[in-house]
């Protein structure tokens, strides 16, 4: 392939100038950097090698910089416009949105019904987002794309002085600058997407899960770039002669660079969900330690180069420290502003349900906060993030809200949270709470998260999908309903029976207080999926046709001897109906009952949530989806 001389497109470039000094001049990645006359002296004006000169340092403005920087600024208007019209439609009531945008584009899966549930591809599970989120990452896929392959005006080799007579030397390093200049410029996006305190957070009242999606997909994106910067200026080094590769290799810049390269794959890599959930507080301390040290090799690999024309670039890390700041000095104001930081409070914790074949070991953690500051901001739905110092120092996990309890004369709330058994935190907890010598320990609330209650509590009818522990979301709703008095239906999925206990003082404290109009429009199917046997098809203490009793025999002997008589006590809460089912629920039938369900909560398994989701799309019913893990 040969290179032909093209004509100089760069004429229209010229340099920019300050009338009051070049000290406080702005200047933008594709400017003349203000060495370019010095630089240019050994060239006498007017002859051939002078334009030569300037026309090689234009081409390395445009390729090098001006394209991709110009790309990144049109991405940031592009993501503050999402930002504005995610905060804008948050605030239109939900009657005034158009049913068929939600149906079809922001709460519809990408492909089939799953979201959830992940695709197997690569020997990974991959989630496939929302057709909502795919266009917004289609559209960054592409502002990526376009500008790293297109509009690239190579100048003649023969002319060029940079790299004379070495084409492919040119083209690899005009590639490895464009490469660098997208990733770099996109940093403070992919910081602001990581904070559940953030901006973004905050304006649109994202769910942190909503974040992940963009912020892992931002992050696959910013590895691809790192490894063609990478790749393209060691192949520019091998091109550009023998010894090049060599003296690029040993200056500080270009080791920070390669150093920060690794350790972007390296946390790209562990971020895949099997490793991270092998051992995920692990994985949440290395994540932010690798991420500070990307941030401080990337800071030096730019500044290093001692090039005025590149401030926008470092100047882009600080941006992304400074949101990252933001987040973290908002975590502490929700754990100040909540807690009670010179009287440390100590909350307790018990097993509510110990661990069997079919049920797995349930906690129950009670916890205060402050009683006045808490009143405003807690409602349905909510979940926080719990401290525990004492017992894991480093990481804070979430915990949905399932009842509080306020005016407490001590000036405190009450929360209760229930949690299942797993690893870290709940497993520690789990010991502490068998422990014949444990002390409670310190807790500390960071809140309050969750979904916006004034589009839920103007909705006359809800429906309710809770899977397993996924009831913990779901009973602040029921609770909430029973004492406005409006409607509202359970279905509730477990394995074995006996975890249906964990609701029933919640429930009983809820139905005492509630009058018999209230309790007339709540109504509740629990659905046992394990082996249990005993169970009717179809089992309802209200009705009139399914009077057959719950076998109290189904329920293991451990079970019985915890909690007797689990049915009886569900039928003395005195509500609508409590159908028990020995199936999984047909949610499609659920929602073609003859109740018209106006909005549906979900939270569960990722099947469960998916079959939840499809079927409310179809009926048009708006859905509120709390996923388990991310």
């Amino acid at each position: 392939m040969g290179w032909t001389p093209l004509p100089s497109p760069f004429s229209h470039f010229p340099p920019r100038t300050s009338p009051i000094g070049s000290s406080l001049m702005v200047l933008r990645p594709y400017d003349r950097a203000p060495t370019w006359r010095q630089k240019g002296m050994k060239y006498k004006p007017g002859t051939q090698k002078y334009q030569d000169y300037l026309d090689t340092i234009d081409a390395k403005r445009f390729n090098s910089f001006k394209v991709p920087a110009l790309a990144c600024y049109v991405i940031w208007c592009c993501f503050a416009l999402v930002v504005l019209l995610a905060a804008l439609r948050r605030l239109l009531p939900k009657s005034k949105r158009v049913a068929l945008l939600d149906r079809y584009l922001t709460q519809a899966p990408l492909v089939s019904r799953r979201h959830q549930q992940p695709y197997r591809f690569l020997g990974l599970n991959w989630h496939a987002p929302l057709r909502g989120h795919a266009i917004v990452l289609f559209g960054l896929f592409l502002a990526n794309l376009v500008p790293m392959v297109a509009d690239y005006r190579i100048l003649d080799p023969a002319r060029n002085v940079n790299w004379p007579d070495n084409g492919p030397a040119q083209v690899a390093r005009y590639v490895a600058d464009r490469a660098a200049t997208m990733a770099t410029l996109q940093v403070p996006l992919l910081v602001m997407l990581s904070a559940r305190s953030g901006p973004v957070a905050l304006l649109t009242g994202a769910r942190f899960h909503t974040l992940m999606i963009y912020h892992k997909y931002f992050a696959v994106l910013f590895g691809v770039l790192v490894v063609v910067h990478g790749v393209s200026m060691l192949t520019f080094a091998s091109l550009y002669g023998e010894g090049q590769l060599k003296k690029y290799g040993a200056s500080v810049y270009a080791r920070m660079g390669m150093a920060s390269a690794v350790l972007v794959l390296l946390q790209v890599t562990f971020s895949t969900r099997p490793l991270r959930a092998r051992a995920y507080e692990t994985f949440v301390a290395l994540h932010v330690l690798v991420a500070v040290a990307v941030l401080v090799g990337v800071w030096y690999h730019i500044t290093l180069l001692k090039s005025a024309t590149l401030g926008d670039f470092s100047n882009g890390i600080l941006v992304a420290c400074a949101f990252w700041g933001f987040d973290v000095l908002a975590r502490l104001v929700r754990l100040a502003y909540f807690n009670t930081l010179f009287a440390l409070r100590r909350g307790q914790v018990e097993t509510v349900l110990s661990g069997t074949d079919d049920a797995e070991q349930v906690l129950k953690v009670t916890v205060q906060v402050n009683a006045k500051r808490s009143r405003g901001f807690l409602r349905p739905g909510r979940h926080i993030y719990l401290h525990v110092p004492g017992v894991q120092p480093l990481a804070a996990h979430p915990f949905s809200v399932a009842e509080w309890t306020q005016g407490a004369k001590d000036g405190s709330t009450t929360l209760t949270l229930f949690a299942r058994v797993r690893k870290g935190l709940t497993k520690r907890l789990a010991a502490h709470a068998s422990s014949p010598q444990r002390r409670d320990p310190v807790m500390l609330v960071e809140g309050f998260y969750g979904i916006d209650d004034d589009e839920i509590s103007s909705i006359d009818s809800l429906l309710l999908a809770a899977g397993g522990i996924g009831i913990t979301h779901c009973l602040s709703y029921l609770v909430d309903r029973l004492r406005q008095g409006k409607r509202v239906h359970l279905v509730w999925t477990m394995r074995d029976p006996s975890l249906a206990a964990i609701a029933l003082d919640i429930l009983k404290h809820a139905a005492s207080q509630a009058d018999a109009s209230s309790k007339a429009l709540c109504s509740l199917s629990l659905h046992i999926t394990g082996h249990h046997g005993g169970l009717s098809k179809r089992d309802s203490s209200s009705s009139t046709t399914h009077q057959q009793d719950i076998d109290e025999k189904a329920l293991s002997i451990d079970d019985e001897k915890m909690m007797p008589g689990i049915r009886s006590r569900y039928e003395a809460l005195g509500l609508a109906s409590v159908a028990w089912y020995d199936a999984r629920p047909d949610v499609a039938e659920v929602m073609d009952g003859a109740v018209s369900f106006g909005a549906v909560v979900s939270c569960g398994g990722p099947a469960f949530c998916d079959d939840v989701r499809a079927e409310a799309n179809k009926r048009g019913a708006a859905l509120y989806e709390e996923p388990f893990g991310w």
